[in-house]
C-alpha cells in the first residue's frame, strides 16, 4: 500500500498583492459607506487616499516586483489587452 501524494502548493500570487487587494477592497468599501454622512468626513477621505495609494503601489509592484507579480506574467500581456480594445473600435472585435 502506497501512500497518497501530498499535493503541492501553488502559489500566483505574492503577499503584497494579497494583502494590497484586500486593503484596497476594505478602503473602498469603507469609503463607499462613509460618502454620505457628513460626521465621517475624514475617515471617507483618508481612505480614499488610502485606496489612490494602494493603487499606486500595486501599479509599481506590478513593474518592478517579484515574478509573479509583474504584468507581463499575466495570461494576456499589457500589448494584447490593448489590441483587444483597440479591436473594439474596428468593424470586427478580437
Amino acid at each position: 500500500m502506497s501512500a497518497a501524494p501530498t499535493p503541492s502548493r501553488t502559489l500566483v500570487w505574492d503577499a503584497p498583492v494579497r494583502v494590497v487587494h484586500w486593503l484596497l477592497a476594505f478602503s473602498v468599501l469603507g469609503a463607499f459607506l462613509t460618502a454620505e454622512s457628513e460626521r465621517w468626513r475624514l475617515v471617507h477621505a483618508t481612505l480614499g487616499y488610502s485606496a489612490g495609494g494602494l493603487v499606486a503601489f500595486r501599479l509599481l509592484w506590478g513593474v518592478f516586483g517579484t515574478r509573479h507579480a509583474r504584468f507581463r506574467e499575466f495570461v494576456r500581456g499589457p500589448a494584447a489587452v490593448l489590441r483587444y480594445f483597440a479591436s473594439l473600435v474596428g468593424p470586427r472585435p478580437e
